[in-house]
């Protein structure tokens, strides 16, 4: 498997099929972020310990019933050749998704879904929030908001019961709960039951947003 990647197209290679695809704005604002900070010699490192740090662009991530493909990632390729598991191989340390067109709602439930759909495989998901100006034109910046999605390793607990529903995320608002009369903000935590591989057994999983930045535009008037 191999992946391929420029202004115009994305093209992943695989044992069976190719496949070509025209990049969002999401993909395409990432990877020239990574291009330039690297140019200034601000990027990330390229050695970690004993690993190796590569990109991994929109590589699409496959879960147990499904896959996504994200803005950007980054995999931790380890000394000798990584884990042994091509699943493992397979799957970024670090993920972007970039919420340029869609709401924050849906962008959390994506950082969500990585972390639980993976069963904590991807480490990190860094969810960018863009928002406009509601009725500029050309559109006006109002803010940018950065957080960062991690499982919450602590509250892993297995569940005895097999009606659950399997791979699918939930908000997990914690003694809050959902009311038709008002409109919650977006949840900062969700959980998602998923089956350990081999043993079969089932686990609940919980992705939770552990740091969260605000970058607001100045009124040009103040």
């Amino acid at each position: 498997m191999g992946e391929f990647t420029d202004a115009c197209l994305r093209i992943d290679f695989r044992p069976d099929k190719l496949i070509v695809r025209v990049p969002t704005i999401g993909h395409e604002m990432m990877g020239s972020l990574f291009t330039l900070m690297a140019r200034s010699g601000t990027g990330y490192p390229e050695l970690y310990g004993r690993s190796r740090i590569i990109e991994g662009g929109c590589a699409d991530i496959h879960y147990n019933s499904g896959f996504k493909s994200p803005d950007f990632s980054l995999y931790e390729v380890k000394d000798g050749g990584g884990v042994s598991d091509d699943q493992d191989n397979s799957t970024p340390t670090v993920v972007f998704e970039v919420a340029y067109s869609q709401d924050t709602r849906s962008v959390v439930e994506e950082a969500a879904r990585h972390i639980c759909l993976t069963r904590g495989e991807v480490q990190l998901v860094v969810a960018i929030d863009i928002v406009h100006k509601t009725g500029t034109k050309p559109r006006e910046l109002e803010s940018v908001t950065w957080s960062h999605w991690e499982e919450d390793v602590l509250s892993c607990d297995m569940v005895e019961h097999e009606d659950d529903e399997m791979d699918k995320v939930h908000p997990d608002r914690g003694d809050e709960e959902n009311n038709e009369d008002y409109v919650l903000p977006p949840a900062t935590a969700f959980t998602a039951v998923v089956v350990q591989p081999g043993s079969g057994k089932r686990y609940r999983i919980r992705a939770e947003q552990t740091a969260k930045w605000r970058v607001r535009r100045r009124n040009s008037s103040t």
